[in-house]
């Protein structure tokens, strides 16, 4: 992309190629800082433009959101496990070059009981959490309960 006048300038990033690069900055994972930083401007333009140009703001979304939902599914195979097939070309021709025979694998990835947990715990909050609440009981007022400790000597008082 060719920058025409000062560097950050809004026409260039708000829509064509330049909103489609930060587009692309978003997709990759690139927190709002580090886009900031790319662009050349400050935090509080960066978030004017938001608030002033919602299709600006759109795109942003739309491809973060995108690759979220590939880090959850992901995250969800780790969970649960996946099996897939893994293919290798075994033989080529010596003549050609051609790959003659390819060779196919079934592989496991095994369940991760970390991320399952983890999911379990921030997708069903209610129902999976690290502590169960402690119901609680106001006391009673009507009856005074007297306690009473018997401590042994074991012999200690006898000299």
């Amino acid at each position: 992309m060719t920058y025409k006048g000062k560097k950050g300038k809004h026409d260039d990033w708000i829509e064509g190629e330049g909103l489609k690069t930060i587009c692309e900055w978003a997709r990759y994972g690139l927190t709002d800082k580090q886009i900031i930083e790319n662009i050349g401007i400050g935090r509080t333009t960066f978030y004017k433009w938001l608030k002033e140009y919602p299709d600006f703001a759109e795109a942003i979304k739309k491809a973060r959101i995108q690759t979220n939902i590939e880090i959850e599914n992901s995250m969800i195979d780790l969970a649960c496990g996946k099996k897939f097939v893994e293919e290798i070309k075994s033989v080529l021709d010596p003549k050609t070059g051609q790959v003659i025979r390819i060779e196919k694998i079934r592989k496991q990835i095994p369940p991760n009981a970390v991320m399952l947990i983890f999911l379990a715990k921030n997708r069903m909050k209610d129902k999976y959490k690290d502590y169960a609440p402690v119901p609680f009981e106001p006391e009673s007022t009507d009856e005074q309960q007297d306690i009473q400790i018997y401590l042994p000597d074991n012999g200690r008082d006898k000299k």
